[in-house]
Protein backbone atom coordinates (compact mmCIF):
# COMPACT_ATOMS: atom_id res chain seq x y z
CA UNK A 1 0.00 0.00 0.00
CA UNK A 2 2.67 2.37 0.48
CA UNK A 3 3.96 2.02 -2.72
CA UNK A 4 0.61 2.96 -4.10
CA UNK A 5 0.15 5.90 -1.70
CA UNK A 6 3.81 7.38 -2.13
CA UNK A 7 4.03 6.62 -6.01
CA UNK A 8 0.23 8.20 -6.64
CA UNK A 9 0.48 11.13 -4.18
CA UNK A 10 4.08 11.59 -2.60
CA UNK A 11 5.57 11.95 0.49
CA UNK A 12 3.85 14.80 0.37
CA UNK A 13 0.64 13.07 1.69
CA UNK A 14 2.07 13.88 5.03
CA UNK A 15 0.11 17.07 4.80
CA UNK A 16 -3.21 15.55 5.79
CA UNK A 17 -1.92 14.59 9.06
CA UNK A 18 -3.60 17.47 10.50
CA UNK A 19 -6.88 17.47 8.53
CA UNK A 20 -6.86 13.78 10.26
CA UNK A 21 -6.31 15.47 13.58
CA UNK A 22 -8.85 17.57 13.41
CA UNK A 23 -11.41 15.49 12.72
CA UNK A 24 -9.83 12.99 15.56
CA UNK A 25 -10.61 15.71 18.36
CA UNK A 26 -13.90 16.45 16.93
CA UNK A 27 -14.66 13.34 16.76
CA UNK A 28 -13.52 13.32 20.49
CA UNK A 29 -15.87 16.24 21.44
CA UNK A 30 -18.23 15.67 19.28
CA UNK A 31 -18.28 18.51 17.28
CA UNK A 32 -18.60 18.49 13.47
CA UNK A 33 -14.87 18.33 12.13
CA UNK A 34 -15.08 19.20 8.89
CA UNK A 35 -18.70 21.42 8.78
CA UNK A 36 -17.66 23.46 11.68
CA UNK A 37 -15.66 26.82 11.90
CA UNK A 38 -12.74 27.29 10.49
CA UNK A 39 -13.45 24.52 8.03
CA UNK A 40 -13.13 26.50 4.53
CA UNK A 41 -9.88 27.60 5.69
CA UNK A 42 -8.83 23.85 7.08
CA UNK A 43 -9.61 22.91 2.89
CA UNK A 44 -8.44 26.29 1.28
CA UNK A 45 -5.42 25.31 3.43
CA UNK A 46 -5.05 21.65 3.06
CA UNK A 47 -5.43 22.04 -1.21
CA UNK A 48 -2.82 25.11 -1.43
CA UNK A 49 -0.29 23.18 1.05
CA UNK A 50 -0.66 20.07 -0.85
CA UNK A 51 -0.56 21.34 -4.40
CA UNK A 52 2.64 23.57 -3.40
CA UNK A 53 4.26 20.59 -1.25
CA UNK A 54 3.46 17.94 -4.24
CA UNK A 55 4.64 19.98 -6.88
CA UNK A 56 8.00 21.30 -5.49
CA UNK A 57 8.50 17.67 -4.35
CA UNK A 58 7.85 16.43 -8.06
CA UNK A 59 10.21 19.38 -9.05
CA UNK A 60 13.39 18.41 -6.98
CA UNK A 61 12.88 14.93 -7.08
CA UNK A 62 11.85 13.81 -9.99
CA UNK A 63 12.30 9.85 -9.86
CA UNK A 64 9.95 9.49 -6.82
CA UNK A 65 7.05 8.35 -8.94
CA UNK A 66 4.38 11.05 -7.21
CA UNK A 67 2.31 11.14 -10.25
CA UNK A 68 -0.14 13.60 -8.98
CA UNK A 69 3.11 16.18 -8.23
CA UNK A 70 3.87 15.80 -11.67
CA UNK A 71 0.78 16.18 -12.97
CA UNK A 72 0.60 19.51 -10.69
CA UNK A 73 3.78 20.86 -11.89
CA UNK A 74 3.62 20.10 -15.13
CA UNK A 75 0.36 22.04 -15.30
CA UNK A 76 1.84 24.99 -12.98
CA UNK A 77 4.63 25.41 -15.66
CA UNK A 78 2.19 25.28 -18.35
CA UNK A 79 0.17 27.97 -17.00
CA UNK A 80 2.97 30.36 -15.55
CA UNK A 81 5.84 29.15 -17.16
CA UNK A 82 9.13 29.49 -14.95
CA UNK A 83 6.99 31.81 -12.46
CA UNK A 84 5.77 28.75 -11.37
CA UNK A 85 9.33 27.57 -9.48
CA UNK A 86 8.43 30.81 -7.57
CA UNK A 87 4.84 30.73 -7.32
CA UNK A 88 4.49 27.41 -5.61
CA UNK A 89 6.84 27.92 -2.65
CA UNK A 90 4.71 31.24 -2.14
CA UNK A 91 0.99 28.78 -2.42
CA UNK A 92 2.45 26.45 0.18
CA UNK A 93 3.76 29.53 2.70
CA UNK A 94 0.52 31.37 2.35
CA UNK A 95 -1.56 28.59 2.97
CA UNK A 96 0.19 26.84 5.73
CA UNK A 97 -1.18 29.47 8.51
CA UNK A 98 -4.55 27.92 7.34
CA UNK A 99 -4.16 24.32 7.33
CA UNK A 100 -2.25 24.37 10.83
CA UNK A 101 -3.63 27.42 12.43
CA UNK A 102 -1.36 30.01 13.35
CA UNK A 103 -0.09 33.32 12.11
CA UNK A 104 3.32 34.13 10.56
CA UNK A 105 3.62 37.66 12.50
CA UNK A 106 3.02 35.05 16.39
CA UNK A 107 6.06 32.99 14.95
CA UNK A 108 8.46 35.48 13.64
CA UNK A 109 7.81 36.69 17.32
CA UNK A 110 8.12 33.24 19.03
CA UNK A 111 11.82 32.74 17.04
CA UNK A 112 12.55 36.64 17.91
CA UNK A 113 12.53 35.62 21.31
CA UNK A 114 14.00 32.45 21.44
CA UNK A 115 17.10 32.93 18.89
CA UNK A 116 17.39 36.86 19.41
CA UNK A 117 16.91 37.65 16.21
CA UNK A 118 17.01 41.40 16.56
CA UNK A 119 13.31 41.88 15.15
CA UNK A 120 12.68 44.36 17.57
CA UNK A 121 8.70 43.31 16.94
CA UNK A 122 6.62 44.10 19.56
CA UNK A 123 4.11 41.75 21.68
CA UNK A 124 0.86 41.23 20.02
CA UNK A 125 -2.20 43.58 21.57
CA UNK A 126 -4.41 41.16 23.45
CA UNK A 127 -7.97 40.42 21.86
CA UNK A 128 -11.05 42.20 22.62
CA UNK A 129 -12.36 39.20 23.56
CA UNK A 130 -9.91 38.33 26.40
CA UNK A 131 -10.13 42.12 27.19
CA UNK A 132 -13.96 41.40 27.58
CA UNK A 133 -13.50 38.24 30.15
Amino acid sequence: MHTVVLGWFGVSVIWLLPVAVRFVIAACLREPGARGRGAIRLWLGFAGVYIGSAAIEAALAPHTGNALGHALLSGAVRALGRGALFALPVLMLASLPWLIGFRWGDALRWADRAFGLGLKMQPRAASRQSSLA
